[in-house]
């Protein structure tokens, strides 16, 4: 080999040297850059794991809520029955009350006839009441007279 190859060669090694020895700083650098990107992924990790806890959280009040929200509704089905059982007896006492007006209607129609009856009835008794004074001081007589007859015996 001739002494100028052997330059040219060496100054080949020694660019490539150089270029190498500036791609293991740039390697370095990417280490360090992929060292801090493995730290902020790490801390990302965690935030999503405190994300997913916060998640579950959530979901299970959305559970929660969805049993209360079911509670409820039973509840609502439950009250809407007993309306319609309340319904179903305010219209049977509805009835009743017209019937009962009804009925009232005929007693107080028969109060006011057995009122002039009784009207009747006690102008009648005191027609008795009166005979019956006339019989009395008919008896009175009869007395005063039989006494006097055992008198005379």
């Amino acid at each position: 080999m001739s002494e100028d190859q052997f330059k040219m060669i060496s100054v080949l090694m020694e660019t490539v040297a150089t270029k190498m020895s500036g791609f293991e700083e740039r390697f370095d650098k990417m280490d360090a850059r992929f060292d801090r990107m493995d730290a902020r992924l790490d801390r990302m990790d965690e935030r999503f794991d405190k994300m997913d806890e916060r998640f579950d959280k959530m979901d299970a009040r959305f559970d929660r809520m969805d049993a209360r929200f079911d509670r409820m509704d039973a509840r609502f089905d439950r009250m809407d029955e007993r309306f319609d059982k309340m319904d179903e007896r305010i219209d049977k006492i509805d009835d009743r009350l017209s019937v009962l007006e009804s009925e009232v209607g005929l007693v107080k129609y028969g109060l006011n006839s057995v009122e002039s009856r009784l009207y009747k009835v006690e102008s009648r008794l005191g027609n008795v009441d009166s005979r019956l004074g006339n019989v009395e001081l008919g008896l009175v007589d009869i007395r005063t007279w039989i006494d006097n007859k055992e008198m005379l015996n």
